[in-house]
């Protein structure tokens, strides 16, 4: 890679931080719930820096430890279960993989194997979609490989998400954000009225924090001269991009010439002629023609 090439790398030119997950859980946290855990620290925060629990989880502990379901027997006496071994075992039964059951099957030694079957009714696979993008990520910061954006129907819970990747991928999620992404209000050339009508912008993004880290591939800023020239020329034969810049810029040379006062006079006249009433600029016309 040249040097001009890695100056040009805005996100990956610093090495991820060594505490990149825990830096990620905290960028990823709504903002009023920062500031709620900033004004009360000690109210919210149940457990100690050193823990490896969360406040509703370190909550979950101390109630089964008051009721005496941790206690384990051993032969040398019984014993409570710590914080890290009742938290593996909590997180083996979220990840396990719902609907099948490990049946042991005899095999032709005389031994036997176990093998999952499903249990009830088959789960067939869904007809939705899983856009991965790249995370945001400001100018001069690294990229954090331990989160993973996508863009999912809206139908979607968090649930239903952690259950797909899981299932789908066998990728393990530690936290989900989601959002909802609205457009704007538009006008239907067709019949002119308002309202959001590109279903494409409308999708629900959700950010996951991963287990093991994980950096988008293809990344225009890491390719080299001759990569680049490839892949513009690739997208350039799919989707036709030179060709759409020059007729954009044909339509806006053909119609740049014609001063604004002459325009706005042709439409004046073409409403007076199909609705019978007088035409009165908008407020926004009229800001035009004071920049003129």
């Amino acid at each position: 890679m040249s040097l001009f090439n890695f100056a040009r790398r805005f996100y990956s030119s610093a090495r991820a931080p060594v505490d990149a997950a825990k830096a990620a859980i905290e960028s990823s946290t709504p903002r009023d719930v920062r500031i709620r855990r900033q004004r009360f620290p000690q109210l919210l925060s149940k457990a100690g820096e050193d823990s490896s629990l969360t406040d509703v989880e370190k909550t979950a502990y101390d109630r089964l430890k008051s009721r005496g379901e941790l206690t384990i027997e051993r032969p040398d006496g019984p014993r409570e279960m710590s914080e890290e071994e009742w938290l593996e075992r909590t997180n083996a039964r979220r990840r396990r993989v719902r609907g099948a059951r490990q049946v042991a099957v005899p095999d032709g030694e005389g031994a036997t194997v176990e093998e999952a079957r499903v249990v009830g009714h088959r789960i067939y696979l869904p007809n939705i979609i899983f856009r991965l993008v790249r995370n945001h990520t400001p100018p001069g910061q690294p990229y954090n490989p331990y989160e993973a954006t996508f863009r999912v129907p809206q139908s979607l819970t968090k649930l239903d998400i952690r259950g797909y990747l899981l299932s789908m991928y066998g990728v393990r999620t530690t936290y989900i954000r989601t959002d909802n992404r609205i457009p704007d209000i538009g006008r239907n050339n067709s019949t002119y009225s308002k309202g959001r009508w590109n279903s494409e912008d409308r999708y629900k993004r959700a950010v996951v924090g991963l287990e093991e880290p994980f950096y988008f591939p293809h990344a225009r800023e890491d390719m080299s001269v001759a990569q680049r020239e490839e892949r513009d020329k690739l997208l350039n034969s799919r989707f036709q991009i030179d060709q759409v810049k020059l007729m954009r810029e044909e339509y806006r040379s053909r119609y740049s010439d014609r001063p604004a006062s002459e325009m706005l006079r042709g439409t004046k006249r073409c409403a007076g002629r199909l609705s019978g009433r007088s035409w009165s600029r908008s407020w926004r016309e009229r800001a035009q023609l004071r920049r003129l």
